[in-house]
């Protein structure tokens, strides 16, 4: 943003510049691409706490070349916490702040039965008949799986012609108003 003014004029009795504000608005289009890379764990089911709920420990690491410059390399933990059958708790720890915005995420999840032909039969869509035990494969199995909100991508480089620059020009206010002596008569009678 810019202000300026322009050529002094008169305006009946007085002279005066008018006050401009020149704005330049520069718009550069940027795209979201997918790094390209590997994020790969392993984990077991931690033995003597059974009894209370289940916990899973795991560990891994990740690799992602990013197309705009750059390699993110590290490892990672998580630790997930079934408490219940409906309820999980979540803990992770990565080694690259600037990869996720920070090293520890949190999070809890809650996974609730949903049968819809239950629903359309006017019977109770949450009830469970039947459920399998807690710690079976069967249990398991019709997990939905979560795809991981850690896909990765980064903002391109701009490009010639990704850039657009354009300026406005407004007209706020005038300055310098000076009244304007008239000059004085000359002398007369004479001499």
């Amino acid at each position: 943003m810019n202000t300026r003014t322009g050529p002094v004029y008169t305006n009946g009795a007085f002279t005066q510049r008018d006050v401009f504000r020149d704005t330049t608005t520069s718009i550069t289009r940027l795209f979201e691409q997918a790094v390209q890379g590997w994020n790969a764990e392993i984990g077991f089911l931690v033995p003597g706490v059974e009894q209370y709920f289940d916990l899973r420990l795991f560990g891994g690491a990740y690799g992602y070349d990013n197309p705009g410059g750059g390699r993110f390399d590290g490892f990672k933990g998580r630790a997930e916490a079934r408490l219940t059958r409906h309820v999980t708790l979540e803990i992770e720890y990565w080694d690259d702040s600037k990869l996720v915005g920070g090293h520890w995420v949190a999070g809890v999840a809650f996974h609730a039965p949903f049968d819809f032909g239950k629903l359309l039969q006017g019977r109770n869509p949450f009830q469970e008949e039947h459920p399998a035990p807690m710690r079976s494969l069967s249990s398991r199995m019709d997990e939905m799986l979560i795809r991981s909100h850690r896909v990765m991508t980064d903002p391109s480089s701009p490009q010639p012609g990704d850039t657009t620059t354009t300026t406005t020009t407004q007209k706020i206010g005038v300055t310098d108003v000076t009244p304007i002596t008239p000059p004085s008569p000359p002398p007369q009678g004479g001499g």
